[in-house]
């Protein structure tokens, strides 16, 4: 279901009760969103699992580095951090609302940590530094060591809104561009110019050249092909949830009766898509 639908299933119910002419729809996505974080954790202590329809990609983000004339809580040296800010997330989990966080290719994961931690494991050239990658944030700034230009990200946003929604959309081998960046989906992609074959196999990325010819079985979409979250886009929720949060709205918000809603809903089974599904 799209967040669209929820706001209109409410404003179904309230047009039917009450004046709903004062109502923004930013007054009822406050709501929504107030309402899906507390069911998000509230289900996360309960069971203990991440539901996946709560999780989003903002795909890669590039990371600046940093060193200890950039923030003084940075150990002195010529240590180098990558530094990235990302949107208010639900803190839910070990990683507080970070689902995952990984290169660019979602091979290696970077493990989180606390920030005292990470300086220590450094200061004490724990071995481990060596093997794999850690993060750590101050706020909504997240600082990875040792550095690394880009990573790819995955968490559970206090907004949708804030985050983006990818193109399904799958790339014809004869449509490839010259200059654009490409990822293969499944199967492998073999690519001939002149005398050099290349083959680039699922979850590799390549870019397309225009000397090039490229055949295969290979399934690819292009790297950076996302669109901006909006109203119609699939929310990040389940829908026994969704219909949690409209109901909630409706009785606790705005004091309409359950029985009178399920009657609405009845007469209107045709336009509601949130409590009739």
């Amino acid at each position: 279901m799209t967040l669209e639908q929820i706001i209109n299933d409410i404003r179904l119910i309230l047009r039917a009760t009450t004046d709903d002419s004062r109502i923004v729809d930013s007054h009822l996505l406050r709501k929504i969103l107030n309402y899906r974080s507390l069911f998000i954790i509230d289900s996360f202590l309960q069971t203990g699992t991440f539901n996946t329809q709560w999780i989003q990609r903002l795909g890669n983000k590039s990371l600046t580095s940093v060193g200890s004339a950039d923030n003084s809580n940075i150990p002195e040296g010529t240590l180098k951090f990558g530094k990235v800010t990302l949107p208010n997330v639900i803190p839910v989990g070990p990683e507080r609302g970070i689902y995952r966080i990984s290169d660019t290719q979602r091979q290696k994961q970077i493990y989180h940590t606390t920030w005292p931690m990470l300086t220590h494991m450094i200061a004490a050239l724990d071995t481990r530094i060596n093997l794999f990658r850690y993060y750590a944030n101050i706020g909504d700034e997240y600082y990875i060591y040792p550095y690394v230009s880009e990573v790819d990200v995955m968490l559970i946003l206090d907004n949708p809104l804030n985050g983006y929604s990818f193109s399904t959309e799958l790339i014809v081998l004869t449509d490839i561009e010259d200059g654009v960046e490409y990822f293969v989906i499944s199967g492998t992609v073999k690519e001939v110019d002149g005398a050099v074959i290349t083959i680039h196999s699922k979850g590799s990325s390549f870019t397309g050249s225009s000397t090039s010819v490229y055949s295969g079985d290979g399934k690819i979409r292009e790297y950076n092909q996302i669109v901006t979250e909006a109203y119609n886009n699939e929310f990040y929720i389940d829908s026994g949830m969704a219909q949690r949060i409209v109901l909630e709205i409706l009785t606790k918000d705005f004091a309409i009766e359950r029985q009178s809603i399920s009657d609405i809903v009845n007469d209107s089974q045709d336009q509601t898509k949130i409590l009739t599904s």
